[in-house]
């Protein structure tokens, strides 16, 4: 069930590659709406195709599962019976409830479907939660033991050439050490490189950061997906992260600026490895650069390695970001958030990229990111919010304000866990936006959403 026809095409196709299609019903609906046509009573499962990774509920009353590519057969598993009601907004945002809230409200033969909603009490995170715990013996003034930390180092170069000559050199040292190399670049610089290796670059893995990174939210992902799959025995890697360029807009710049702080929080207990990170002298600009000797602990310069003594250490970095955003513009359309008008806010989405040109695929994609955090912030930000509206060029822009707090700084980054109930929302966002910026003032929460047409 779904009120995407994108979605429910993906389904219907993944079910019909594994032979399920008959053992399947695809509903077009939203299990917000108070009737849904044809539909009444308990259902085996109720499928929630919106997250892209798995997630489970384990509890006794009900097992919700998503669709996935690599094992369909989920939607088939299910041993208990359950009843959804028509207004059951957490099955839009998370499978991984909690038994007891769970049992509360989903509990067969007591809720169904457009039974009258009800408003559960909103809450942030739990005491503890989300609060960045840093050891002591991580300091700025550390130096980092090789054979036993992540080293995160920034490398200054002038032109291609000079690209070419210190990365070559890294990735050369890694493989004559047995290292598995990733290299995250664009794509000319990835073509020179793969000249100068010459048959080595088949040692090598390599991607383009403007498929990786165009979110540069998606990419210390990529590098957890890589350290799991390259070095699951704790094996020494290395990898070239290049996720800053002149041609960066101003609000990627800052969010690219932001995860490269993030990449020492990331990986500060994680096995040893050597993430270099290239930043051109001639062409970035002076502040660009002394926001990299700020946010990479090393940095190799004129042949050079030394520790930064402007590290920013990673207190600092864990705190709650606040950098100012841009001004909205005047004219642009505001929506007050309220339980009762999700579906109008999804309505207005709609019509806005559709106004924008929007393809169908991103349109759904958008449109269901922004449901997501409207109905977080009605259940985490205070029980209200406000969803905003503009375009900036290609760029069509959805903000959605309310008075929660997010003190966990890696909000968004981290696959959430199949056992929490929290976390899903972000991450959903960062996996199908272009650019999701993320701000915690004192009086709230700031997320904006950036949607580009081709």
């Amino acid at each position: 069930m779904d009120f995407s026809r994108v979605a429910l095409r993906k389904a219907r196709a993944l079910a019909q590659g594994h032979g399920v299609t008959d053992k399947a019903r695809f509903v077009e609906a939203d299990l917000t709406a108070p009737n849904i046509d044809g539909v009444a009573g308990l259902f085996d499962l109720v499928v929630d195709y919106g997250l892209r990774d798995r997630a489970a509920s384990q509890s006794p009353s009900i097992r919700a599962v998503r669709v996935l590519p690599d094992d369909p057969t989920n939607l088939l598993e299910s041993g208990d019976r359950a009843q959804a009601r028509g207004n059951f907004i957490p099955l839009t945002r998370s499978l991984a409830e909690s038994d007891a809230k769970l049992t509360e409200s989903i509990r067969p033969g007591r809720l169904r479907v457009g039974s009258k909603p009800t408003r559960e009490p909103l809450s942030g995170a739990q005491p503890g939660e989300g609060t960045m715990k840093i050891s002591s013996e991580v300091t700025a003034s550390a130096r980092l033991d090789l054979a036993d930390d992540f080293r995160h180092e920034a490398l200054f170069y002038v032109g291609l050439d000079g690209f070419v000559e210190g990365t070559s050199a890294f990735i050369k040292e890694g493989l004559e050490a047995g290292e598995p190399t990733l290299v995250v670049a664009g794509a000319y610089k990835l073509a020179a490189l793969r000249a100068e290796l010459g048959k080595q670059s088949d040692l090598v893995q390599f991607a383009d950061m403007s498929d990786v990174g165009l979110n540069p939210a998606r990419i210390i992902p990529a590098w957890v997906d890589f350290l799991a799959h390259s070095a699951p025995d704790g094996r020494r890697v290395r990898g070239i992260g290049d996720p800053i360029w002149a041609e960066r807009s101003s609000d990627e710049l800052i969010e690219c600026q932001r995860h490269e702080s993030l990449l020492n929080i990331a990986f500060a207990d994680s096995p040893a490895w050597w993430l270099l990170c290239p930043y051109d002298i001639g062409e970035l600009r002076t502040d660009v650069l002394d926001e990299a000797r700020r946010s990479h602990p090393f940095l190799w310069e004129d042949g050079a390695h030394t520790d930064s003594s402007t590290y920013r250490d990673l207190e600092t970095a864990a705190r709650p970001f606040d950098a100012p955003l841009p001004p909205r513009p005047a004219g642009h359309q505001l929506i007050i958030l309220d339980v009762a008008n999700l579906r109008h806010v999804r309505d207005v989405v709609a019509r806005a990229a559709r106004s924008h040109g929007l393809d169908e695929g991103r349109a759904a994609d958008l449109v269901l990111s922004v449901n997501e955090l409207a109905g977080n912030s009605l259940r985490h930000g205070g029980g209200s919010g406000s969803v905003r509206i503009w375009t900036a060029d290609r760029m069509l822009i959805c903000e959605i304000e309310d008075a929660g707090h997010i003190d966990k700084p890696l909000a968004g980054r981290e696959r959430p866990l199949t056992d929490r109930e929290n976390g899903f929302g972000l991450w959903l966002v960062n996996q199908l936006c272009d650019l999701v910026q993320v701000r915690t003032f004192k009086k709230g929460t700031v997320v904006r959403l950036h949607m580009a047409r081709a």
